[in-house]
């Protein structure tokens, strides 16, 4: 005879007793919020895709002067950032995490399609205009609706 489970019992997380004081309950408190989750509307859809193109812009504004720019390194003193840097810290202040790794994955996408395995290794070995065209392509893929 096949097993096909119906004689086991229903076991639902949203009703499971979170365990007091175990490490085991901020797990289950985070996987119950996961599973309960109701998917995004359109709404919320069409407003992260345009705050992906905002911080998209928002650093390459950051890196646009040649001085501002630099490689090897996120950041250094005084202003001097990469391209991940500059996402990162033109990113410091959102609540919504999706939409820092969405520019992120749109900016990856951009570095896998020049041949570089991460944007990190794009940023360090091109020049500051080739990295700048790549932050374009990001920008206008974000406002197509890629990731």
């Amino acid at each position: 005879m096949p097993f096909d489970g119906i004689d086991l019992p229903v076991f639902d997380i949203l009703d499971a007793p979170i365990p007091a004081k175990s490490r085991a309950a901020g797990w289950l408190l985070r996987l119950r919020s996961l599973w309960a989750r109701k998917p995004d509307s359109v709404e919320t859809l069409v407003e992260r895709r345009l705050a992906v193109v905002q911080l998209l812009e928002d650093a390459n504004a950051l890196i646009s002067d040649p001085d501002a720019w630099g490689q090897g390194a996120y950041w250094r003193f005084p202003n001097h950032r990469c391209a991940m840097g500059a996402l990162r810290f033109a990113a410091r202040r959102l609540d919504d995490i999706a939409v820092p790794r969405s520019a992120h994955a749109v900016l990856a996408l951009v570095a896998k399609s020049r041949g570089y395995t991460s944007v990190e290794w794009m940023n360090d070995r091109s020049s500051h205009s080739e990295v700048l065209q790549a932050f374009d392509e990001a920008i206008a893929l974000a406002r197509a609706g890629v990731p």
